[in-house]
């Protein structure tokens, strides 16, 4: 016995309105990186103050982590190549954005 048409072994395809949520596109922070590839430094240019900075490899794990007054730079001179996750914050909002660091 099948469950449903044979055609779709079961399975309902549905449309939904509603967009997935994505953190990376969402900014609320309203900030800019560069050099995005970046080699040793990051620069950041925000209209607020960051005041942390996390910076995690594509498994979660905490790779550089900063907690500073105004945070407008990190150095990345001990990150290896690869990809990575950089979570911003003022303390109230948060955001995040892919980083490819190339050494």
């Amino acid at each position: 016995d099948t469950i449903g048409p044979a055609s779709n072994h079961g399975l309902v395809a549905c449309q939904s309105s509603i967009p997935p949520p994505n953190v990376i596109v969402d900014n609320p922070l309203s900030f800019k990186i560069y050099p995005n590839p970046a080699n040793s430094q990051l620069n950041i240019k925000s209209s607020m103050e960051i005041t942390s900075a996390t910076l995690r490899n594509l498994l979660g794990q905490v790779i550089l982590s900063t907690i500073d007054d105004n945070i407008q730079e990190i150095d990345l001179t001990d990150i290896p190549s690869g990809n990575y996750l950089l979570t911003l914050s003022n303390g109230d909002k948060f955001s995040a954005q892919k980083i490819n660091v190339l050494k």
